[in-house]
Order: structure tokens, then sequence, then C-alpha cells
């Protein structure tokens, strides 16, 4: 294979990055990069996360933010405390 998609079907952050730029000009930058780690994640519009195989997305609306993992029953409303933990956590975790 390419190393674009696995097994599974899951595409690669790579694919995902590209086809965010090439479609609608967005750029998705690593969490880790210099200078987003000092960054506060309340000030950023959303974040694509990989968990155990899995993408979903965890986005800004009316200046609440929204874990919408397809995995959940529905949206689930994520506290600004909760959300730097949890991004905290995937910077941590690489």
């Amino acid at each position: 294979g390419s190393g674009n998609v696995d097994p599974s079907g899951n595409f690669s952050i790579e694919v995902l990055r590209s086809a965010l730029m090439n479609q609608y000009g967005l750029e998705l930058p690593y969490i880790a990069m210099e200078g987003l780690r000092e960054t506060q994640s309340t000030l950023m519009e959303g974040f694509i996360c990989h968990r155990d195989s899995h993408w979903f997305a965890i986005r800004k609306i009316n200046d609440q933010f929204w874990n919408l993992n397809s995995t959940m029953e529905r949206p689930e409303q994520i506290s600004h405390f909760r959300l730097a933990a949890e991004i905290e956590a995937f910077q941590n975790s690489g």
C-alpha cells in the first residue's frame, strides 16, 4: 500500500491535511508544533483528534466546544477546563 490508508480504511493525517488544504484552504498544524503548545486551546476553532484508531473532531460552535465523535450517541459539550486537559493529554501522548 501507499501508507496513506491502513488496512481497515483509516486515512493518514497527511491525507486529511492535504484534503483540508486543497478543498477549503485550511491548515492543519500539529498540536505539538512550536508556538502551538503555548497557545491557549480555547482560542482555537477546533481540533481533529485520533484515538484508538478513530478520527473525531472537537469544534467550537457559538463559543462552546463540542466533541463530535461519531461513536457517541450525540455531541458532547466540553468545558474549557476539560478541553485544556484533553488537549494537554494529546500533546503529551505524541
